[in-house]
């Protein structure tokens, strides 16, 4: 499954904007480190902690979620099932 993919399944519960150029730039230099948690708190609890340390470097949750979503795209696709559990139940960051 595609980030393209990944959009679709969340689109029922948030309208997707495509991200800005911080939260393209800010994905790029640390997706390895949202993937390196990841494979360490492989649950929706984990990308939780991760969404608040996004949040808590200055981002908003939704740039958030664009930098989780791009991670797991590009770097730890094995994760997909976990961003998919995350987004059916309707946690937030």
């Amino acid at each position: 499954m595609t980030f393209g993919a990944l959009m679709v399944a969340g689109a029922a519960t948030a309208k997707a904007e495509p991200p800005d150029q911080a939260t393209i730039a800010y994905a790029a230099h640390f997706a390895g480190a949202v993937c390196e948690v990841l494979d360490r708190y492989p649950s929706p609890q984990g990308l939780i902690g991760i969404g608040r340390a996004i949040v808590a470097d200055g981002l908003t949750p939704r740039q958030a979620g664009w930098v989780i979503a791009l991670s797991v795209d590009e770097v730890c696709p094995e994760h997909i099932p976990v961003v998919l559990t995350f987004i059916r139940s309707g946690m937030t960051i």
